[in-house]
């Protein structure tokens, strides 16, 4: 049947394709499409922008805020952040439709409240991760540790090497 008899045939019983995008074709079961930050459950500790291999996740802090962003343009849908956030925050969709016309239409991006440095006001880490990290060492019963979670690492040093350098002396009869 030449070219000719494809045309007629075509004609009188349809395409072979589905009739996309009028009707929408389901993903293969295990997809990996759209990347989704549940903005809930993120806690903005950015293991998933340390396991991205394409840097397609990126963790910034500008002034008060922590702001985590994913740019789909350079997803490789690996599922490694997936695979790798320890609060669940981070799902692969079987949303495959990606198009866009401007490059912001494939960003996505939360922005977490930072604490701040209770000596010297300098941005530690989320609020909502240091404030789970407290939760738990209550439940421990590390309630005296808890006053560190309120510092930064250089106020922390120089608060331990002062209490070293004055309570330690005395405890070992040095003075």
């Amino acid at each position: 049947m030449g070219i000719i008899g494809e045309i007629f045939k075509v004609l009188l019983e349809g395409p072979y394709t589905e009739k996309y995008p009028k009707v929408k074709s389901p993903a293969a079961s295990g997809y990996r499409g759209r990347l989704v930050f549940d903005s809930g459950k993120c806690m903005g500790c950015g293991a998933c922008a340390s396991v991205c291999p394409s840097a397609a996740i990126t963790v910034l802090d500008e002034g008060r805020v922590r702001i985590v962003k994913v740019n789909l343009g350079k997803c490789i849908f690996c599922g490694k952040c997936q695979e790798n956030c320890p609060y669940e925050a981070v799902r692969l969709t079987e949303d495959y439709e990606l198009g866009a016309l401007k490059l912001e239409e494939l960003e996505s991006r939360i922005e977490l409240e930072l604490r701040l440095c209770s000596v010297c006001g300098s941005p530690i880490a989320p609020e909502k991760l240091l404030a789970s990290i407290e939760e738990k060492m209550v439940e421990l019963g590390l309630e005296d540790l808890v006053e560190a979670l309120k510092l930064c690492p250089a106020c922390r040093a120089k608060r331990q090497s002062h209490i070293v350098s004055t309570k330690l002396p005395l405890k070992l009869n040095l003075k």
